[in-house]
């Protein structure tokens, strides 16, 4: 008697049998294959060894040991007040808990993992099920045997009936019914196998819940280990933030002002105050405001400003005071807000307009007590400093009216516009200046502090700069106006790598010496302007003269100058000269090296002859 259900269909694939325990079966095998995809999923993931003890599973942690590499390299940056250290130091300490977080929810992972429902499902039910599975083969197997052996029986009975044999006929009629017997014991073995595994089947089916609850379990500790993290991390980012926030080690130019001011205790912006306390031992220097320093001098500048030296130490590497009126126009043009504040743009406009005299300074008193105290204090410096430069403008020819076409468009100019236009405040700054004590009756130029003294330390500028070995020679101070804008650091960089690099080497040294025959003179324009006109007096000097003095106050000089001096006066030179030269140049195969040899024997023959002395005598 066979059942109308049974999984008998699954191996004998009968027809027409509606079999509901296969689909039961398809159902476990699949979740079977996806809770064993997930443990592997899972695992893979781990990195650690499984450990018995949490904290030494721990250090084996990437994280752990990334923060102890941070907290080493943390220790060895010793300078004070480093941003780099602090936070690096937190970052690292946040690391080596995020190892231990990450041991405690591997740990925790292996555990769901290896003791739950999932892993017996996928380690030993199914297992039992496949083992219950083979053995219901087993059984329909010999089920089928022991019937077709009845089968046979029972054709060679019926063959039988129709011969007159009777003892064949009982015979078979005796292993015919064996068979039967063996046939219907076999096939209650088969039910029973069925039920058993049907059983099983059932069984793991209901667990499928257990079995999506250990992965949720895993989700879980998941959740808490990022949790306990960001916990860790939210605690740590307040300080971490705190420490850029106030950390003096920042950049000064394109700093907000009051930020900048916090961040460095001060009261006077840096850049101010370095720029100003260097300008008043060059308040006569002629061009200020209007002649430039060399772009790689006043990037240098910057740079240091901005890294926080010392401006003691700043004052010993400059000394051209180009270079201080250039920080000042920079750093005001390179504020995030101008320092007249943008959102009063209209009304410094407006006061800019008022033609009656008292009514002007009554509305820029008002506009400067609306200003941010920072704000205030920074451009009443900066205007007490402006007056005491008009008050010497004898000497250097800088008026009120110059001086604020110069410095008007660095104070206001459209922040929110695109193009940044800056608003015309000649004459509201012009009053400013010259009505200085109405505005500001404290002085605030007392704001130096004693690393910033008044006048700097040496008037020598300590050679640094890439043309720091023509000014070790030479006097800043002691130089005519259009001298200065020779040597200034852009005229150098275009000219000395060339053959005008090395003549004003020679000009300077000329120059030079004729200043100190009168040093005792007052030093008006004229006499700058007499000075400046000297140049045509070099071209008289000799080449062994000159060469010379490359040798003797400039050793270290590349020669390549000199050499293209002569290139530039060979270009000078008739068609016939110069193809007398290039034949010579190319024949005799002059280097570098070999033209220095040739120059310096030429002058240890004429030193030992007594050329120069002789020379020297008849001068």
């Amino acid at each position: 008697m066979k059942r109308a259900s049974s999984l008998f269909s699954i191996f004998t694939a009968e027809e027409g049998v509606d079999n509901n325990l296969r689909s039961v079966q398809e159902e476990v095998v699949a979740v079977k294959q996806a809770c064993k995809a997930a443990c592997k999923a899972f695992k893979d993931c781990l990195q650690l060894k499984k450990m018995e003890n949490l904290e030494a599973m721990g250090q084996e942690s990437t994280y752990y040991k990334s923060g102890e590499l941070m907290l080493r390299k943390a220790g060895m940056v010793n300078h004070s007040e480093s941003p780099v250290r602090e936070i690096l130091t937190k970052t690292g300490e946040v690391f080596k808990i995020v190892g231990y977080q990450q041991a405690n929810l591997e740990s925790t992972i292996h555990q769901v993992l290896d003791e739950g429902k999932i892993n017996e499902l996928v380690t030993k039910d199914y297992l039992h099920a496949e083992t219950e599975m083979s053995e219901l083969k087993r059984k329909i197997g010999q089920h089928a045997n022991s019937k077709n052996k009845y089968e046979r029986e029972q054709k060679k009975l019926d063959t039988a009936k129709e011969t007159d044999d009777p003892e064949y006929e009982r015979e078979l009629e005796s292993r015919t019914g064996k068979a039967e017997a063996e046939m219907d014991a076999l096939y209650a073995e088969v039910v029973a196998a069925e039920d058993k595994l049907a059983a099983t089947l059932y069984s793991l089916q209901s667990n499928e819940r257990l079995y999506a609850e250990n992965i949720l379990a895993c989700m879980h500790q998941l959740k808490g280990c990022l949790t306990r993290i960001t916990e860790q991390v939210d605690a740590a980012l307040p300080a971490m933030q705190h420490v850029l926030d106030t950390t003096p080690r920042r950049k000064v130019f394109g700093e907000d002002l009051e930020t900048h001011l916090q961040t460095r205790n001060v009261k006077i912006a840096v850049p101010l105050r370095f720029a100003v306390c260097g300008l008043l031992g060059h308040l006569r220097e002629e061009g200020l405001f209007r002649v430039g320093p060399g772009l790689l001098s006043l990037r240098r500048a910057k740079t240091a400003l901005d890294a926080g030296v010392p401006n003691k130490q700043l004052r010993a590497q400059f000394n051209n005071p180009h270079i201080f009126t250039a920080v000042i126009k920079a750093y005001l043009r390179e504020l995030k807000d101008p320092l007249l504040c943008s959102k009063y743009s209209n009304l410094w406009v407006e006061a800019d307009g008022v033609k009656e005299r008292s009514k002007q300074v009554e509305l820029i008193k008002e506009l400067l007590a609306k200003l941010p105290e920072a704000n205030r204090t920074n451009i009443g410096y900066l205007v007490q400093f402006l007056s005491k430069l008009v008050a010497e403008k004898d000497h250097n020819l800088m008026t009120t009216a110059n001086l604020v076409i110069v410095i008007g468009p660095n104070l206001l100019w459209k922040k929110d516009s695109e193009t940044e236009d800056a608003f015309s405040i000649n004459s509201a700054l012009k009053i400013m200046i010259d009505e200085v004590a109405q505005f500001f009756p404290t002085s605030l130029l007392t704001e130096c502090d004693e690393d910033d003294p008044h006048i700097p330390c040496s008037q020598e500028r300590v050679p640094k700069s890439p043309s720091s070995m023509l000014r070790s020679f030479w006097s800043w101070d002691n130089g005519s106006s259009q001298e200065k804008r020779r040597f200034s650091d852009d005229s150098l960089e275009m000219q000395g790598k060339g053959s005008a690099g090395v003549y004003n080497m020679f000009r300077s040294d000329t120059l030079r010496t004729e200043e100190e025959d009168d040093k005792n003179d007052t030093l008006d324009k004229s006499v700058y302007r007499e000075r400046a006109q000297s140049t045509d007096k070099l071209k008289d000097i000799r080449e062994e003269t000159m060469v010379e003095q490359i040798v003797d106050n400039f050793e270290t000089i590349n020669p390549v100058g000199s050499i293209r001096k002569v290139s530039r006066d060979s270009a000078k030179s008739s068609p016939e000269e110069k193809s007398k030269k290039s034949h010579s140049r190319t024949h005799s195969g002059t280097s570098v090296k070999d033209f220095m040899s040739s120059v310096t024997s030429t002058i240890r023959r004429n030193k030992s002859s007594g050329y120069y002395e002789d020379r020297n005598k008849k001068k």
